[in-house]
């Protein structure tokens, strides 16, 4: 395997491993945002409305779907499917970790 041949393994596992987080923190986001509640994002604070959570679901899904075509231009879909994978089971887990454990200290 040569040095390049690596590095593009190596760019295309991240690649798609945050193409994965972005696609699994888009969710929460786009679903408040259809029904009109709020949540946490970086444009409008704690207390986002709809329009802040479509926002930052849209940004989330854009990010997502360009990593996700970078990592399959560099390796592949047999290559990438792990690291998507893994990268939203991660983001699974920080929410979970979030959701029950540190949310509950700011309150």
């Amino acid at each position: 395997m040569t040095a390049r041949r690596a590095v593009n393994g190596a760019a295309g596992f991240w690649a798609a491993f945050a193409g994965g987080v972005f696609g699994a923190n888009s969710v929460p986001h786009l679903v408040t945002a259809a029904r009109r509640g709020r949540l946490l994002t970086p444009y409008g604070g704690q207390d986002s409305g709809p329009v802040a959570n479509l926002a930052w679901g849209a940004t989330n899904l854009t990010a997502a779907a360009l990593l996700t075509a970078r990592a399959l231009r560099a390796g592949g879909a047999r290559r990438a499917a792990l690291p998507l994978l893994l990268g939203a089971a991660a983001f699974g887990g920080w929410a979970l970790l979030y959701e029950k454990v540190l949310s509950k200290r700011d309150s």
